[in-house]
């Protein structure tokens, strides 16, 4: 399982995450902006202990009772998703315009749809 301490991480290497599901670690609910992701593959969901977290099952070595824990999106929808923003918008910058990507993932969990 890898470790991203903060969004810009996450986003910064989006092309290259494994097929698998993004869990995040909020200290308040709704609080990507400062949550900790964890990405699990496909291939260690099959091995990988779960218990019952706040939003639905989440690997046991990052549930604790502290936080919320919550599993995201799959890694291929968070790719998308991205990528829908640069087919908009070409010209974004990934460091400058972080919270353009924020937005566009929250709206998506929100409504289940692509942010214009």
């Amino acid at each position: 399982m890898k470790k991203y301490s903060k969004f810009i991480d996450i986003l910064t290497y989006y092309k290259n995450l494994p097929h698998g599901m993004i869990y995040s670690v909020e200290k308040k609910e709704n609080d990507l902006k400062n949550a900790i992701f964890y990405v699990l593959d496909t291939i260690e969901e099959k091995t990988t202990e779960f218990v019952e977290g706040d939003l639905g099952d989440v690997p046991s070595e990052i549930y604790n009772d502290q936080n919320i824990v919550c599993e995201l999106i799959e890694t291929q929808m968070f790719k998308s998703i991205i990528e829908n923003k640069f087919k908009i918008n070409p010209n974004l910058d990934i460091v400058k315009n972080v919270k353009v990507f924020l937005n566009a993932l929250e709206f998506y969990l929100e409504y289940d749809a692509f942010q214009n």
